[in-house]
């Protein structure tokens, strides 16, 4: 299972993000350097959960969800989840 969910084996699907009509957003923990340098190398806005790595959803689910529900709360914007 986790080699076929592996990253080495996913698409590289930025060039798609970036040419999305909809907001878009890295986030991740402020310990996970490997998806932050991915990120910021591919120029997609990134926010970072503090006191977490890379299972930032486990780690620190608070300020996951924090970030998360401030991401979809951006009034003006329209998600995949608007209404």
């Amino acid at each position: 299972m986790l080699e076929a969910t592996s990253l080495g084996r996913q698409p590289w699907l930025v060039p798609q993000l970036q040419q999305l009509a909809l907001p878009v957003m890295v986030l991740c923990g402020a310990d996970d350097h490997k998806f932050q340098a991915l990120a910021r190398d591919a120029g997609l806005p990134l926010q970072t959960v503090p006191e977490a790595g890379h299972n930032a959803h486990l780690a620190n689910p608070a300020d996951f969800a924090a970030a998360l529900d401030a991401f979809l709360a951006k009034k003006g914007t329209k998600h995949a989840v608007s209404q």
